[in-house]
């Protein structure tokens, strides 16, 4: 039988599978961006777009303050969550309807 810790991160890694950077935007925001690959960071002020997304949503940096990740920090920055609750609300998104379906496609 799996540790507690293996299956967290046998389920981590599900999740980062299942829900994109660009779905948890647009539960987050409601909508999207004109480009994923330059877009304004939305967790703060951002005068130029300085924010990358993976095309993939897989992972995502901020050029402005070198700040990278993938998309339990992306959630983490864009709510505030610590990584207990970041895990909870993505595997809520994982497990149900909620931001699992296309990516966005990218202009």
């Amino acid at each position: 039988m799996r540790s507690t810790k293996e299956r967290s991160n046998h389920r981590s890694a599900e999740i980062k599978e299942a829900v994109s950077i660009q779905a948890v935007w647009v539960h987050l925001y409601g909508s999207r961006p004109r480009k994923w690959d330059c877009c304004r960071v939305p967790w703060r002020e951002d005068r130029n777009p300085s924010l990358w997304i993976s095309r993939d949503g897989k992972r995502w940096k901020d050029h402005a303050r070198a700040e990278t990740g993938d998309v339990f920090d992306f959630w983490r920055r864009a709510t505030g969550a610590d990584a207990g609750q970041a895990f909870k609300a993505l595997d809520a998104m994982a497990g149900g309807k909620a931001g699992l379906g296309e990516v966005p496609p990218l202009r």
